[in-house]
């Protein structure tokens, strides 16, 4: 009888953790958005859209779509002061895995990244410091990103770092007058549908 009893919770433990863990071979699409804070100084706004697969309970890749929008700061080579640009922006395509350390619980702690195609959107700068005629040397590059964060339920929390190549700011005659700073740290709130249950 006993073993009878052990051998049935046993059973009822595995099950559960089964209904809450996420599912192999299920799909899921999540929405992220938060602020986003360039490397060289300023503020903005990220937003990503990511489908993605579930290899495992513990495991899945994903498609990120989406970018920064950012108020951001210049290096100025005749200047040692800065001066804030009007608006930049960064839309980025990319490949993300995360991994899962926790199964059977509804909060789930992961690290993940990935590396994807980055383009860098040319900005305005304050015309009474920098021509206006003024481009980005560098409008695009394959970089990384790495992250980290919880989900709890359906809703997801994260840190992510994306590592990416400055720019110079060149004018008409091809001589650099500034660099920008194209890295930024991103802190989204988000949530997703499909994938299962944890």
């Amino acid at each position: 009888m006993k073993k009878i009893f052990v051998f049935a919770f046993v059973a009822f433990m595995m099950s559960s953790g089964a209904l809450l863990a996420q599912e192999a071979g299920k799909f899921r699409v999540g929405l992220d958005l938060g602020p986003a804070i360039p490397q060289g100084g300023g503020l903005g706004f990220g937003f990503y859209l990511e489908p993605k697969f579930n290899l495992n309970d513990r495991m899945n890749i994903g498609i990120r779509y989406g970018g920064a929008a950012t108020f951001r700061n210049i290096e100025l080579n005749q200047s040692s002061s800065d001066v804030r640009a009007e608006v930049g922006g960064t839309g980025t395509l990319g490949l993300t895995f995360d991994y899962y350390f926790l199964t059977g619980s509804k909060f789930v702690p992961f690290v993940g990244g990935g590396i994807g195609y980055y383009g860098f959107a040319n900005i305005e700068v304050d015309s009474s410091v920098i021509a206006d005629d003024t481009i980005l040397d560098t409008t695009m590059a394959i970089a990384p990103m790495i992250r980290g964060g919880f989900e709890f339920r359906k809703f997801r929390l994260s840190l992510d770092y994306n590592i990416l190549p400055s720019s110079a700011l060149v004018n008409l005659q091809n001589q650099q007058v500034g660099v920008v700073a194209n890295s930024y740290l991103g802190f989204t709130l988000g949530f997703y549908v499909g994938g299962g249950k944890w």
